[in-house]
């Protein structure tokens, strides 16, 4: 699993893509400011990767999507806002 947090910088995407594994899985956490980042998406496919995003605000909010609990409850601009599964197995590192 390749975590990327640097917000607004595209580079950290492009670098993550090549570094994770065959088969694993890239969580994008820190924002962009809504500009568009292009990629080869090719590259997410040959290699079978899953993207995820992950909302979150703090380091609570990072451990429960990295599957190690944190905070539950509501988050005033959404829904239930619980853990995020991400499917994270030691297989994964």
């Amino acid at each position: 699993m390749v975590l990327d947090l640097t917000p607004m910088a595209a580079q950290p995407i492009k670098d993550a893509i090549g570094a994770v594994r065959w088969g694993g899985t890239i969580v994008l956490a820190g924002l962009k400011g809504h500009k568009e980042i292009p990629i080869q998406t090719d590259m997410l496919i040959n290699k079978a990767l899953t993207v995820k995003g992950a909302f979150s605000v703090d380091a609570a909010a990072y451990q429960a999507a990295r599957g190690r609990g944190g905070r539950r409850g509501r988050h005033p601009r959404r829904g239930h806002a619980g853990p995020v599964s991400l499917g994270f197995s030691g297989r994964d590192t």
